[in-house]
């Protein structure tokens, strides 16, 4: 038998956190959000883009890095510029993923399947060692915040397929 599942996510335009609050829904797992010390402006995509390409990382609002208590973890992304953002890559270099299964879900505004985030993501988690079970990449828009209609059929089927309801 699994221990707890943790769901934790950075969500910028709404999107993720529209996914993060569906799997809770469906599952009633523990959820906290990745929150940037430094509120960003939702307006500067071009400067946002850049900091995701550059590989930086944000300054996060305390949390429990630990992950204490948990054994997996549903951690939840966007990307940008073809990129982790820099929230994800702070969460990610300060948390203790040493043990604990993980499971990848990404919001992206195209229709393609973001391997390289998903794989640079997996490859610094497996370095803090964790294991990657599994990914799921929901394609949204910038425009609107996605609805959980629009994904729920996709979603309970990837968290039915990993044990995850």
């Amino acid at each position: 038998m699994e221990g707890r599942t943790l769901i934790t996510y950075y969500s910028w335009t709404g999107n993720t956190e529209s996914v993060a609050k569906e799997i809770q829904a469906l599952t009633g797992y523990d959820s906290i959000a990745i929150v940037e010390k430094k509120e960003r402006k939702k307006n500067n995509m071009p400067l946002s883009a850049l900091t995701a390409l550059l590989g930086l990382r944000s300054g996060l609002k305390p949390m429990d890095f630990k992950l204490e208590g948990y054994d997996r973890i549903i951690l939840g992304g966007q990307v940008w510029a073809w990129h982790t953002t820099p929230a994800i890559n702070a969460f990610i270099s300060r948390a203790n993923f040493k043990g604990k299964k993980v499971f990848l879900f990404i919001t992206k505004a195209d229709d393609k399947v973001p391997q390289k985030v998903i794989d640079s993501i997996s490859t610094k988690i497996r370095s803090k060692g964790g294991e990657v079970a599994d990914s799921l990449s929901i394609t949204t828009t910038m425009e609107k915040v996605i609805e959980a209609n629009e994904f729920r059929e996709e979603l309970s089927s990837w968290l039915k397929n990993n044990g995850l309801i």
